[in-house]
């Protein structure tokens, strides 16, 4: 990754899931595989600020991830944003956005 921006408050930093730009010998217009980053539902998460999770009404029982987690969230939630020349894509999302945890191994991808 490239020099990150440091989340403040209550958000969390994630570098977004790959989507995938064909199925099998079609590849997917431009706009399909745009539309599909802007709705990706997964990323891992990269950065927290220094008061994400710690309203205890909230999380009575504290965070519901930590940093190197592969996180569900919901589509189309959060900041979105690219770093210098890359294609990667990151979001900041407010803590409670994330939705569950990927196992380990475990491949998500939207319906196409």
């Amino acid at each position: 990754d490239p020099i990150l921006p440091t989340p403040a408050g209550f958000f969390l930093l994630i570098r977004m899931a790959d989507v995938p730009t064909s199925k099998g010998p079609i590849a997917f217009a431009e706009s399909t595989v745009a539309e599909e980053k802007l709705a990706n539902p997964v990323g891992t998460i990269l950065a927290m600020g220094p008061e994400a999770y710690s309203d205890p009404n909230k999380f009575p029982t504290g965070s519901r991830c930590k940093v190197g987690d592969t996180v569900f969230i919901g589509a189309y939630v959060g900041q979105k944003f690219k770093l210098g020349g890359t294609e990667t894509d990151y979001r900041f999302i407010f803590d409670d956005d994330v939705k569950g945890i990927v196992p380990d191994g475990v491949v998500v991808r939207r319906y196409l």
